[in-house]
């Protein structure tokens, strides 16, 4: 991969080196379900069976700024 300055590899270009980080791909939200779901950063509560929800855990926003199961959907 050359860098945007003709390094052959940009870890090795002072310039991108100094410059900010590259630019990423924003996290993939998987569309198998109706409104798609995302992975659980961090515990918490589902709004609608009130059971915890885990690290890991498939969620998607219930109603707007809470999040739960996807199976309470």
């Amino acid at each position: 991969m050359i860098c945007p300055h003709g390094e052959i590899d940009p870890s090795c270009c002072l310039d991108c080196l100094d410059g900010p980080p590259p630019v990423t791909k924003a996290a993939r939200i998987s569309t198998g379900m109706s409104h798609g779901y995302v992975v659980a950063q961090y515990e918490g509560l589902c709004p609608v069976c009130e059971d915890d929800v885990l690290v890991g855990d498939r969620i998607t926003e219930q109603s707007p700024g809470r999040w739960g199961h996807v199976s309470c959907e």
